[in-house]
């Protein structure tokens, strides 16, 4: 009979590795949508627009400063 040894180092070590990978990839959407939202704020035409716009960049911004 064979004996199942499970190595939890190595198992912690991939968990880490791919929780840091999905990490990096949502900060990499979050810097990409704040760029979006300064673009479409900088070419909004009127001040309702940009005052939707400003509420989610500083959503955005607060969430960053919580991490």
């Amino acid at each position: 009979m064979t004996t199942l040894v499970f190595d939890y180092q190595k198992e912690a070590k991939k968990v880490r590795a791919e929780y840091r990978r999905k990490l990096r990839e949502l900060r990499q959407r979050q810097k990409e949508a704040l760029s979006n939202l300064y673009a479409a704020y900088y070419f909004a035409e009127n001040e309702e627009e940009r005052a939707t716009i400003e509420a989610k960049i500083l959503a955005i911004l607060d969430d960053q400063r919580k991490e």
